[in-house]
């Protein structure tokens, strides 16, 4: 939302509503959600369509009780005041001088062709504020039936308007129960590659342009009892996820980033011990959330857990370990925020938790554990800071550095994997990776290097870092070989 608009600011917009809210009380709702939710970004979206269900339920007209509501909502019970007197107060003397209008000159055609041609522009307001704010309030299937019954209630049956909504209101209380995913959730936390900068709502939690958590996730959070100390973790971890997601520029599932970090630590509205991962993916498969997000959940203790560490701590045998490389983000990213909210470091801001992760992990047991969960975090920690730092690429990076004629790309698998699989990427020539000195030096100045193996692992890593030890610009592809052809790309 943007900053509180001052009481002057207000003042003046109460005032404007007054003078051009036509078309009854849908029209003047939907002329408020524009401007003051779409335009003005005074009120976020889901706060709006909840004030508007509350006002519906009271007696009245619940175009002035919501404008009373906001009014009071950004100024107090002054603003609340002023917002309710300037709704009706212009509006007045417009009656009065339509009323004289009517009586005087009523009879007059041009006068009485005016006054009918208001009809269907009226009409239009009306209808268009019905579609605009349908289309925010009827998120999925289920919301459009109940509407489409209500409607059929109130229109062909003549069902008491109190039935209609004592009904459509225990069925969403039941529905809540029976389905929360439907009832409480939006279902489509938004992906993309929007600039991430999260701000805390009652609507949602809003991360740049297009990535946002919506504030039914944290109700199906609330609905399955977990504390406000654990949601805010939860949030933490989300904002961080989604801010060093991006800060790679790799083409990832955003939304998986996003609502995966979320709900890592679902299981902890029941236990806080080592089994809440199975515990939280079990709880987050019976609300319907997609299997990929209760993985992370399930994945996420101790940062991937091999099956023989699994039976070490108790738990199912299974492998653990992250695949994806949004399972690795949102697990370095709660580890991350463990280290800038514990308390047990004293740092100057969330940049140093990064700058320093390496040697607070080796320093402090809490955040090491033991020299496997160590190694596997440290791992995660150089392959993130790789990414952002541009010493590792990935496919659709390289493919655009390939377009641009900007990169020289070296194939550097070992001879055994090459003549194997001799097919490389185009453009690629392969040098041997155990006799970088004898061909470094030919490689031309002013040109960044590309170089992969067959899946971007030790070969890659120890061969681009022999070549910026000798001061040249290298990076190296994420997932080698595999990825580049996993992405669907071609080779020579």
């Amino acid at each position: 939302m943007a900053p509180t608009p001052s009481f002057h600011d207000a003042l003046k917009f109460w005032a404007k509503l007054g003078f051009i809210s036509f078309g009854g009380p849908t029209g003047q709702i939907a002329i408020m959600h524009k401007e003051l939710v779409e335009e003005k970004k005074w009120i976020d979206e889901e706060h709006f369509l909840q004030a508007l269900n509350f006002c519906m339920l009271l007696p009245g007209p619940e175009a002035q009780q919501l404008t009373i509501y906001i009014g009071w909502l950004l100024h107090g019970t002054r603003g609340g005041i002023v917002a309710g007197t300037l709704f009706v107060l212009p509006s007045v003397f417009i009656l009065l001088a339509l009323s004289w209008l009517c009586a005087a000159m009523g009879n007059v055609p041009a006068v009485a062709a005016f006054l009918y041609g208001l009809k269907p522009a009226v009409a239009a307001i009306v209808a268009e504020a019905v579609i605009r704010i349908g289309k925010k309030a009827l998120k999925n299937g289920v919301f459009v039936l109940l509407a489409a019954l209500s409607f059929a209630g109130i229109s062909f049956l003549q069902v008491p308007f109190p039935a209609i909504i004592l009904a459509a209101g225990l069925t969403g209380l039941a529905g809540g129960m029976v389905a929360p995913l439907t009832f409480l959730a939006n279902n489509k936390a938004k992906g993309g590659n929007g600039e991430v900068a999260v701000t805390g709502s009652p609507g949602g939690i809003t991360m740049g342009q297009d990535d946002t958590i919506q504030q039914a996730d944290l109700g199906l959070l609330r609905h399955a009892g977990m504390v406000q100390s654990d949601i805010d973790h939860s949030l933490a971890v989300a904002r961080k996820a989604l801010d060093i997601a991006r800060r790679t520029k790799a083409e990832l599932d955003m939304e998986l980033v996003g609502r995966g970090a979320l709900f890592h630590d679902l299981g902890k509205a029941k236990t806080h011990d080592i089994v809440h991962g199975q515990v939280g993916a079990e709880l987050g498969a019976s609300l319907g959330l997609p299997p990929a997000i209760t993985a992370i959940m399930e994945k996420h203790i101790r940062g991937g857990l091999t099956a023989a560490e699994a039976t070490e701590l108790g738990l199912p045998v299974k492998d653990y370990t992250l695949r994806r490389l949004e399972e690795r983000i949102v697990i370095y990213a709660d580890r991350l925020v463990d280290i800038i909210h514990d308390g047990i470091v004293t740092i100057a801001g969330e940049p140093e938790a990064e700058e320093r992760f390496v040697s607070i992990l080796k320093e402090i047991p809490q955040y090491g554990k033991n020299e496997i969960t160590l190694n596997r975090y440290l791992s995660y920690h150089e392959e993130i800071q790789g990414l952002i730092a541009g010493r590792i690429i990935d496919s659709a990076r390289l493919k655009e550095m390939q377009a641009s004629g900007t990169v020289t790309i070296l194939d550097v698998r070992r001879p055994a994997d090459r003549e194997s699989a001799p097919a490389m990427i185009p453009g690629a020539v392969w040098r041997d990776p155990a006799a970088v000195d004898a061909w470094s030096d030919g490689l031309p100045g002013g040109v960044c290097t590309v170089i992969y193996c067959a899946r971007g692992g030790s070969v890659s890593q120890s061969v681009s870092k022999q070549l910026r030890e000798k001061g040249l610009a290298v990076a190296y592809l994420h997932g080698g070989l595999q990825a580049w052809t996993g992405h669907g790309e071609p080779l020579g």
